[in-house]
């Protein structure tokens, strides 16, 4: 039933805002499950990855609307900051602190333009409207041959705005459209 559902939701917000946030870097990660309660009295079970670096997992809370306030403010923060995912080419797969971080490896500093669009979402969604276009103009006046006639990529270099990936995107053109739609068309 619709209340079982929306008791579901409830009870899963509040794990997600407990059990995948981290207090020390103010951001959401992905978390290890294990058999073992590792974080104490909000029986969490699992590691948090904490050590992996910070990427777009960490704003999943806020594009879903679920993120406690006082948590959206810190990830915002965090995706508006310029030595973490504000680049040329905004919101990376991975952040520029990231261990693992490099501009020209898949999915490891790469922008994809469906993680873009999950950004400016959650931005949106915690009303941070002007950061918000001022990263999509960041991306239409920077990422190559977007603001042109050439194809759309599969995704960009977060630091010069060079295409990388395969020509003729579909779902990069598709979450460009949804972001004219969403944020410009209004």
């Amino acid at each position: 039933s619709a209340k079982q559902f929306e008791q579901q939701a409830l009870k899963l917000k509040k794990r997600i805002n407990q059990c995948f946030y981290d207090e020390k870097s103010g951001y959401y990660y992905d978390l290890k499950i294990s058999d073992y309660v590792v974080t104490g009295d909000n029986n969490c079970q699992g590691e948090l990855l904490t050590f992996r670096g910070k990427g777009p997992e960490g704003w999943s809370p806020l594009w879903a609307n679920i993120a406690d306030n006082d948590k959206a403010q810190r990830v915002m923060s965090v995706m508006l900051d310029k030595k973490e995912f504000n680049s040329t080419i905004p919101l990376g797969t991975a952040a520029l602190t990231n261990p693992a971080y490099h501009a020209d490896i898949y999915w490891r500093g790469r922008v994809w333009l469906d993680q873009f669009y999950f950004g400016i979402v959650a931005l949106n969604n915690y009303g941070k409207h002007q950061q918000a276009r001022a990263l999509l103009s960041k991306l239409y006046n920077n990422a190559e041959g977007l603001s042109s006639d050439q194809a759309i990529r599969e995704n960009y270099n977060p630091e010069t705005g060079a295409v990388q990936g395969a020509t003729n995107f579909s779902w990069s053109a598709a979450h460009l459209l949804m972001l004219y739609q969403e944020t410009i068309n209004q």
